[in-house]
């Protein structure tokens, strides 16, 4: 969370050229010599959700709660590839705010943009509910189990 407001960012580490077109995200990956090994493989996590729909679960839940108390609270959502050795081909429909290479990523300028700013007050309600249900997992954890 910051200035700008609340980001979901699901980080993956892979190489090769990476496309997306909607919720579908492949790679093509060479060797060290340049060549194609593999083409179009599929960007997934074991249940077969591509970097997309991770974040967006994930951050439609987050949302949904958080507009509890923030009715239009949004929570923006960016896809961060770390690997050196990755480029972008064609992103198309993408269904996240962003996509970015870890190389020339600024979090701060990201964080600062205002398409979803909070004021202080919006701000701490939030930071103030998330600590509170943070406390009642936690304490429900501890509960012995009848």
């Amino acid at each position: 969370m910051g200035p700008g407001g609340v980001c979901a960012i699901e980080v993956k580490n892979v190489k090769g050229t990476v496309f997306c077109d909607g919720d579908v995200w492949v790679r093509d990956k060479r060797d060290n010599w340049g060549n194609l090994v593999r083409a179009k493989e599929p960007i997934a996590d074991k249940g077969g959700r591509g970097p997309s729909r991770q974040v967006n679960e994930s951050a439609d839940l987050l949302e949904a709660f958080l507009k509890k108390t923030i009715p239009t609270c949004r929570i923006r959502r960016y896809v961060v590839f770390t690997s050196a050795d990755v480029d972008f081909g064609e992103l198309e429909n993408l269904s996240v705010d962003g996509v970015y290479l870890m190389r020339n990523w600024d979090p701060e300028e990201m964080l600062k943009e205002g398409a979803a700013a909070l004021t202080v007050r919006e701000a701490g309600l939030i930071v103030a509910q998330i600590a509170r249900d943070h406390r009642y997992h936690e304490e429900r954890r501890r509960r012995p189990h009848p």
